[in-house]
């Protein structure tokens, strides 16, 4: 990111013209990663390849050889316990992004962190689930603004949250399976090709379509973003329409070298769907936004 990034997204961020994607990197630290994950239940349930740090792949493994919905009431038991209520007010970037008059939040997240963030702002909070499997139940939902009533649309004090890819109150809205992200993706090119406008919310289609789009917490070269660059955002018609910015951790254990390559690699792959890049971690990148913020004027 150049200066002028900074200074466009500094500005959209305080006239709420934005619509952060957040990732499992906002969480770290707090919640194991997606690798984490992966390497636990390789070993509750003798995962025999070597990838043990894929997360999809462990869990259709794990689902083949016992059952779907089983294995996602696991997962959902145990990241609930992992998940302290109070732990947003120690995750920065859930607090940073809740401070600004942003209606739709988007995230792949399966857990509350960015709920309680702008509870605690003093925000009334609205959450759903993306219904990408036909039996999905969800608690939080609200009919009303589902529906597209105006009065009900999400704004800068009733903000939406939005799962993606499921939350943990319910286990079998996870994508977590190989199995389920080509699942997502079946139900989000069906969707497209129909015209978008069975799978989501006319205020998340909106929130996807007509503002520039904040990726944070991602790893550019992870399943999750590709999903979300090829899928669901349908990059070629949407991405190019506004600049975008996306926060992603740079490849670990490599040579500065082989560092700079790769991420002059990505940088080429993203600039054509106008993605400007911050390489770094979610908490590194809300450091970096408040001191930006504090001295611009």
């Amino acid at each position: 990111m150049d200066e002028s990034d900074w200074h466009r997204l500094i500005d959209q961020l305080r006239n709420g013209d934005c619509t952060p994607l957040i990732g499992a990197g906002s969480t770290a630290g707090l919640l194991p990663t997606g690798g984490e994950l992966a390497a636990r239940w390789a070993i509750t349930y003798d995962y025999p390849f070597a990838d043990k740090n894929n997360l999809a792949r462990v869990m259709q493994y794990a689902a083949a050889q016992h059952d779907t919905t089983f294995i996602k009431e696991g997962v959902s038991l145990s990241l609930q316990d992992e998940s302290s209520p109070d732990a947003a007010n120690a995750l920065g970037i859930h607090e940073t992004l809740a401070n600004y008059p942003i209606s739709v939040y988007l995230t792949t997240n399966y857990d509350n962190f960015m709920v309680k963030a702008l509870e605690a702002a003093g925000k009334s909070v609205r959450q759903d689930v993306c219904r990408w499997y036909e039996d999905i139940v969800f608690p939080f939902e609200s009919a009303a603004w589902r529906a597209g009533d105006d009065d009900s649309d999400p704004g800068a004090d009733r903000p939406l949250v939005y799962h993606l890819h499921g939350h943990l109150s319910s286990p079998k809205s996870l994508v977590l399976t190989e199995d389920d992200y080509i699942e997502f993706l079946v139900r989000v090119t069906e969707d497209r090709a129909a015209g978008g406008t069975g799978l989501l919310p006319a205020s998340v289609r909106r929130a996807l379509i007509d503002k520039p789009l904040l990726f944070i917490g991602y790893n550019v070269s992870d399943w999750t973003f590709k999903f979300l660059l090829r899928g669901l955002l349908n990059a070629p018609l949407q991405l190019r329409r506004r600049r975008n910015v996306g926060v992603f951790v740079p490849a670990a254990n490599s040579s500065p070298e082989a560092r700079t390559s790769m991420e002059r690699y990505f940088a080429h792959y993203l600039s054509d769907l106008r993605i400007s890049i911050f390489w770094g971690t979610a908490a590194e990148f809300c450091d970096e936004l408040r001191a930006r913020t504090e001295g611009h004027r």
